[in-house]
């Protein structure tokens, strides 16, 4: 489904469900919300989970219109793959998957916050796209910021707390490794991993005090 059909017709289905197929450390800061419509983040730490992940939720898309994206495209192919080869009893089957063509990049080619944006229709991404690459994330942004700090949930969206991710300043899991957000002046009070010791400062952990799961999967969550 191209940027512009996904907007004209991710509201038409009944019962309709948006699947986020990337990682966490991806969605917590940016993903698709449109009112009405439910958004699936499979919360995974690795890719190779989301089967798991997927069985595990087929409730959550029994029967429901799927509207599926990642960041380039490329990860919702094999996702499908992995819908399609669930055992589904009946109409449990889901009426239809959509993937959107070129996922969040090209979206925001069009209806991101840059001199390309289209006015006549509102942007349904929220926050940053997360980009594997020295960017961390792209500068074509979608509307507001969505992320949260681990340790005081003030709005935060920056890995790297102002510094480049060549600096290798990002905020990491003292046990897990997984890229955790934590505002700079949270970031005072707590050692993240691959930074030095210093006296009466606390570990940092993807869970806060503790890393959330040691065989790297996290509890998949419903956004409404």
């Amino acid at each position: 489904m191209t940027p512009h059909g996904w907007n004209q017709r991710i509201g038409e289905a009944p019962h309709a469900i948006l699947l986020d197929a990337r990682n966490c450390y991806e969605s917590r800061v940016g993903y698709f919300q449109v009112e009405g419509i439910p958004t699936l983040l499979t919360n995974t730490r690795k890719y190779s989970l989301l089967p798991q992940v997927l069985a595990d939720r087929k409730k959550d898309l029994a029967g429901k219109t799927i509207y599926m994206y990642c960041t380039g495209g490329v990860r919702c192919e094999r996702a499908s793959v992995f819908l399609q080869a669930l055992e589904w009893e009946g109409g449990d089957r889901p009426k239809a998957v959509y993937q959107l063509d070129g996922g969040i990049q090209r979206y925001l080619e069009h209806y991101g916050s840059s001199a390309n944006s289209n006015d006549d229709e509102d942007c349904l991404f929220r926050g940053k796209n997360f980009v594997f690459d020295p960017r961390r994330t792209d500068p074509v942004v979608g509307r507001d910021v969505v992320g949260r700090c681990l340790l005081c949930d003030v709005t935060h969206d920056d890995y790297d707390n102002g510094k480049a991710p060549c600096q290798e300043n990002e905020v990491r899991c003292c046990k897990c490794r997984v890229l955790v957000l934590v505002c700079s002046p949270c970031r005072q009070t707590a050692r993240a991993w691959g930074q030095d010791e210093e006296e009466g400062k606390p570990n940092l952990y993807c869970g806060g005090e503790q890393c959330r799961d040691e065989g790297n999967s996290m509890q998949a969550l419903i956004l409404t």
